[in-house]
């Protein structure tokens, strides 16, 4: 096994209730620091070396004591690191942002557009936007790397170009644009998503558009790692959204006196990958591999858990896109052209 990146989910709590919310059966829990010291000597102690860690929730601000010892937990075995933040920025302010850049810390602010996008589904007064929003000028000015996340709502998916062109206007330069999941998403809404994000990508390009999913390949036994706050671990961010009994049948780790690897559960996702690699088209990419992620969770659940079908298409022609695979083809297509879906 080797990892590629790992998540640190360090509380259920958040400041927000989000209706897409992807991280289900959220019951107010705590990441102990004993689990992840042990989680995170696991790691060092068998060369288990990540690309990448993320701090993240729930909201991983609403407990700064905890944010903090958790920043510097993983410091301790992995300094060099590079050592990032998911948050709403809620929650930021000038000793918070003085924090991060004296840690090092990488910020991806989740933001869906303007203010009537994000307040419709995140419950944003217009006070809190204003706040984000200068948060993350802030953050710019004090010359943190920040990115961005902005999640698009079916119902909003006419508005995913202006949306996106206004957060450009914001200073962000690396938005990542992801369709919300276990939403309804219809022929009608698919469509329309894949028309404004070729448009964004012919206007923007590589250079707004946070490509980085379709660029990093996945190799064999390679995984992503989450630790969740009941202290299940499993294969990547995509499994926050598993009702608690399956969690608990499929965790990859026990964690006693130190951290231990339930080799059976492991020998199932490393054979689930193998398949999804397999009988994956082209490169087998991050995003792909979050497919495969999806595709996985319907069978240890049911089909039609997570609408994972939709998705994967949105995903694939977004991968189709950034990584140039048809963008010559697509660009020669007239703007009023529509690009139906099968």
């Amino acid at each position: 096994m080797r990892v590629h990146k790992v998540f640190v989910y360090i509380t259920e709590r958040c400041n927000l209730g989000c209706d897409y919310c992807y991280f289900r059966d959220k019951r107010g829990r705590l990441l102990r620091g004993s689990i992840l010291n042990m989680f995170v000597d696991f790691l060092y102690n068998n060369s288990l070396v990540p690309g990448s860690f993320e701090i993240s929730g729930g909201e991983a601000l609403t407990s700064w004591d905890n944010f903090k010892g958790s920043v510097a937990c993983i410091r301790r075995r992995f300094a060099n690191v590079p050592l990032g933040v998911q948050t709403n920025g809620l929650l930021l302010n000038s000793q918070r942002v003085a924090f991060l850049k004296k840690n090092r810390l990488r910020l991806e602010i989740g933001i869906d557009g303007d203010y009537n996008t994000t307040f419709r589904h995140r419950r944003l007064s217009k006070i809190d936007y204003v706040k984000v929003v200068f948060a993350i000028r802030e953050c710019l000015k004090q010359g943190i790397d920040i990115s961005c996340t902005m999640t698009v709502h079916p119902s909003e998916v006419d508005k995913l170009y202006k949306n996106f062109a206004y957060l450009v206007c914001l200073g962000l330069n690396q938005i990542d644009i992801t369709p919300a999941a276990f939403m309804r998403w219809d022929a009608e809404s698919i469509n329309a998503f894949k028309k404004d994000y070729l448009m964004v990508a012919r206007e923007f390009g590589d250079g707004m558009l946070d490509t980085t999913e379709d660029k990093v390949l996945y190799g064999d036994s390679v995984l992503d790692l989450s630790l969740h706050p009941s202290s299940y671990v499993f294969c990547g961010d995509a499994y926050l959204c598993l009702p608690e009994n399956k969690k608990n049948e499929y965790r990859l780790f026990t964690f006693g006196k130190k951290a231990k690897v339930r080799l059976k559960a492991l020998a199932f996702f490393l054979k689930e990958y193998k398949r999804q690699r397999s009988i994956c088209k082209g490169t087998f990419t991050c995003k792909d591999y979050i497919n495969s992620s999806f595709r996985i969770i319907e069978k240890i659940t049911r089909p039609g858990y997570l609408n994972a079908k939709r998705i994967i298409e949105l995903h694939d022609f977004c991968k189709e896109i950034n990584l140039g695979l048809v963008k010559k083809k697509l660009l020669s297509r007239k703007d009023s052209e529509p690009i139906f879906i099968k």
